[in-house]
C-alpha cells in the first residue's frame, strides 16, 4: 500500500508541473497495474521420534563355597537366577562355586579388584578381617524390620563386627558328634553310648586306636582346633578384643591332649598340615573311608558318605550331640554369610538378589536339599525338619537344630584368620616335638598382642 501511494502522488506532482508551466496537460492514461499476491507455502511440521533406548545390561555374580554338587543346591540357584532375572529383565546374574583354596581365592580376588558382588564367607575366609578392611559393604541400611525378623538375633552377631552388619545369615549349624559303630564294637566299646564330654572324648579315641589300630577321631589342625577350644570355654581374646586371652592353664591342657593324641598316633599324620587350603575335606575322607571312629563336624557333609553309610537308624554311623565342656555348651559352627563387595558397581542390585536366594522358601528348600536346618525362622519350623529322618543326614540336622538354643560361638573376632594361622602354626610346631606347649602358647601369646596392638 506504501509503494501504490507513493505512485498516485507522483502522477500528482508532474501535472501540476505541466500546468504552472503553459503546456497542455496530458491526457491522463490508465495504468493497469497487475498486483501480484505473494503467499507463502506452508512448511511441513517435522516430528521427531527418538527412540528410548534398552536399559543398561547390569551384570552382577555371586560366589558360593564348594555347593556345585550338594543335592540340590545347583537346581535351586539356577531357579532363583531365573525367576531373578524374569522380574529384572536388564540383570544378569552369574553363579561361581569355589571349591578349593578357597581362602586364597577370595583374597587374591580382593587384591585383584575382581571380587564377585556377593561372596560366600564365614569368619575362617575373612569375614572380619576383609571388613577391617573395607572389603565389604555395611548392610545395616539395607535390613528391614521385615528382613531382620527373618532370623534369630545369633545369626545376625554372627555377622556383626565392631557394630556394623556385614553378612546376611546364609546357613550354619551347631557341632554333631559322629561315630563309626562297627569301629566301636572292634575296639570293645558300646555302640550306642557314645562320648559326651571332651575328656572322655579322647579316652574313647585312645581305647579305639589301641584296640584296632585305626585314628582315634579324625581331625586337623588348621580347621578344627577352634571348635574344640569353644566347647571348652576357652577364650581367645579379652572382652574388650584387644589383648591376647589364650594363655592359660586350661588350655594348655586341652591342647595338651591333642599334642599327646597326635604324638601316640590316635591322630592322622597329615593333622598338622594346613590341610584348610589344599585338603578341606580331609577330614571327611578319613572318616567316610573307615579309618577313624569319631568325628564331629556340622551336619551337611554327610552328603559325601558312601550310601551303605547314609542308612538310619540301623547303618554303621551313629548321630549324637556335640561333645561339650565346663560350660555345658554345644558350639555353633562357624555361620556362613553372604557379603556385598565393596568393589561392585551395583550394591544396591547385589543385595536384592543376595536377599531373595536366601528368602524364607528358598532356605527352606536349600535345607530340603542339602539337610541342613535353615537359619530362617519360618523355614526351620517345617514339618519336614521334625519328622523321622530318612538318612543320616536328616538325623544329623535334627540333632543340629536341637543344640542351636543352647549353643556357643566364638563369635567374630578381630584379625581372626592371622590370629588362627598363628595358633595353628605353633600347635603343629609342638606336635612335631620342637616346642612344649607352655613354649607354644607363650609364643602365641606375644604374637597375638603384637597383631592386637599393630
Amino acid at each position: 500500500m506504501l509503494g501504490k501511494r507513493l505512485a498516485i502522488v507522483a502522477i500528482g506532482l508532474t501535472t501540476a508541473a505541466l500546468l504552472l508551466s503553459g503546456c497542455p496537460a496530458p491526457t491522463p492514461q490508465i495504468v493497469e497495474v497487475e498486483k501480484q499476491v505473494v503467499v507463502e507455502k506452508e512448511k511441513p511440521v517435522e516430528i521427531v521420534v527418538t527412540a528410548t533406548p534398552a536399559p543398561e545390561t547390569i551384570k552382577i555374580s555371586f560366589m558360593s563355597v564348594a555347593l556345585r554338587e550338594a543335592p540340590g543346591v545347583s537346581d535351586l540357584f539356577m531357579k532363583v537366577m531365573d525367576e531373578f532375572e524374569a522380574s529384572h529383565p536388564n540383570v544378569d546374574v552369574e553363579w561361581i562355586d569355589v571349591a578349593t583354596n578357597i581362602r586364597e581365592w577370595i583374597y587374591s580376588n580382593m587384591a585383584a579388584g575382581t571380587l564377585p558382588d556377593i561372596v560366600d564367607t564365614n569368619p575362617t575366609l575373612g569375614l572380619a578381617d576383609m571388613a577391617d578392611l573395607g572389603a565389604w559393604v555395611p548392610l545395616d541400611d539395607y535390613i528391614t524390620p521385615e528382613i531382620r525378623a527373618r532370623y534369630g538375633q545369633g545369626s545376625w552377631d554372627g555377622g556383626t563386627f565392631r557394630g556394623k552388619i556385614y553378612g546376611l545369615p546364609f546357613y550354619a549349624a551347631t557341632r554333631v558328634l559322629f561315630w563309626n559303630k562297627e569301629i566301636f564294637e572292634e575296639a570293645g566299646l558300646d555302640p550306642e553310648k557314645p562320648p559326651v564330654t571332651i575328656d572322655e572324648f579322647f579316652d574313647m579315641a585312645k581305647v579305639i586306636h589301641e584296640e584296632t589300630g585305626k585314628y582315634g577321631f579324625s581331625f586337623y589342625t588348621s580347621m578344627r582346633l577352634q571348635n574344640y577350644m569353644t566347647a571348652a570355654g576357652i577364650p581367645w581374646l579379652t572382652p574388650d578384643g584387644t589383648q591376647a586371652a589364650i594363655n592359660t592353664p586350661e588350655a594348655a591342657a586341652l591342647i595338651q591332649q591333642f599334642v599327646d593324641a597326635y604324638q601316640e598316633g590316635i591322630l592322622p599324620p597329615e593333622a598338622s598340615l594346613d590341610l584348610l587350603a589344599s585338603d578341606t575335606y580331609a577330614d571327611v575322607n578319613w572318616f567316610a573311608s573307615g579309618e577313624a571312629g569319631l568325628f564331629m563336624r556340622d551336619p551337611y557333609w554327610p552328603r559325601m558318605l558312601p550310601d551303605e553309610m547314609k542308612v538310619y537308624p540301623d547303618g554303621p554311623v551313629g548321630v549324637g550331640n556335640g561333645i561339650i565342656g565346663p560350660p555345658g555348651k554345644y558350639v555353633m559352627d562357624v555361620g556362613h554369610y553372604f557379603a556385598i563387595s565393596s568393589q561392585s558397581a551395583h550394591p544396591d542390585i547385589a543385595f536384592e538378589f543376595a536377599q531373595f536366594l536366601v528368602n524364607d522358601e528358598h532356605l527352606l528348600e536349600f535345607g530340603k536339599g542339602t539337610g541342613v536346618p535353615p537359619v530362617s525362622i519360618v523355614a526351620a519350623q517345617d514339618p519336614v525338619f521334625h519328622q523321622e529322618p530318612a538318612d543320616i543326614r536328616g538325623a544329623a540336622g535334627q540333632v543340629s537344630m536341637a543344640q542351636a538354643g543352647d549353643s556357643i560361638s566364638a563369635g567374630l573376632l578381630p584379625h581372626f584368620s592371622e590370629l588362627n594361622d598363628v595358633l595353628v602354626e605353633y600347635v603343629q610346631v609342638a606336635m612335631l616335638g620342637d616346642m612344649t606347649v607352655e613354649e607354644a602358647l607363650e609364643a602365641v601369646e606375644a604374637e597375638w598382642n603384637s597383631i592386637l596392638g599393630g
